[in-house]
């Protein structure tokens, strides 16, 4: 009996392990996100204030690790989020979300410390949908002061998405947002009255390719494979005082 026990409390650290590295293939840090491969932006020689952009600043074709010591130490001269992305063989390095009114802005930051060059990338309309709206459920506070957002249909629905645009809807708040941890939605979808409901019938983005629900007082991950298919998400915005209109 003791050695089921022993066996099972092994599989659940495994498990909660596993879903801990598979988000951080998604988030690296509160400021630097990783872009799904498959994630087309286009390039645009315009902006305009309220929509939202990646300012590309360099293209590398060595390892991951070049890429993100190269975000570091940029990070010490410009406090925005940054992103990478892999193509091809290397990683596209950016700072972003940002919005258009920053543009300017953040190109003179990157020409004074040496990069002369950067494309404007548009993120995809289609990627972040206008026909929702962002509802804050509550705040969970622990070592920091954790935001729950969850977004909405203009109908009142809760919206669904693809695997694309989850990493997506969450950064478009503010681009200090995530989805949430596997830690967090076990608390979230026990505890906070409106959502009790929700986290019975849905399955929700853990990552880009897992998604978890709650059976009873359990939390069951699932592999996604197909892209077509929609999940409703919840985010998190961490250490900064959030408000929704």
């Amino acid at each position: 009996m003791n050695k089921k026990i022993l066996f099972m409390g092994l599989i659940t650290v495994v498990l909660c392990h596993l879903s801990s590295v598979a988000f951080a293939q998604n988030v690296i840090n509160n400021n630097i996100k990783m872009i799904e491969s498959e994630l087309l932006l286009p390039i645009t020689t315009k902006h305009i204030d309220p929509e939202s952009y990646y300012l590309q600043f360099l293209y590398t074709g060595k390892n991951k690790k070049f890429a993100l010591d190269r975000i570091k130490s940029i990070q010490k001269h410009i406090k925005y989020p940054m992103a990478i992305q892999p193509y091809n063989t290397g990683y596209r390095l950016y700072v972003g979300i940002i919005k258009g009114s920053d543009v300017t802005q953040i190109q003179k930051l990157l020409y004074n410390i040496g990069y002369n060059d950067s494309f404007l990338r548009k993120i995809n309309p289609s990627s972040i949908r206008e026909d929702i709206f962002f509802k804050k459920i509550g705040i969970i506070e622990k070592i920091e002061e954790k935001t729950i957002i969850v977004p909405y249909n203009k109908n009142g629905s809760i919206a669904l998405f693809s695997s694309l645009e989850a990493n997506l809807i969450c950064q478009s708040i503010d681009g200090h947002a995530n989805i949430a941890l596997l830690s967090e939605y076990g608390g979230i979808l026990s505890k906070f009255d409106e959502l009790l409901p929700i986290g019975i019938q849905y399955r929700f983005w853990l990552t880009s390719k897992k998604t978890v629900t709650r059976v009873s007082n359990d939390l069951v991950i699932k592999n996604v494979g197909n892209k077509e298919v929609r999940y409703p998400i919840i985010c998190i915005n961490r250490g900064i005082d959030y408000y929704l209109p």
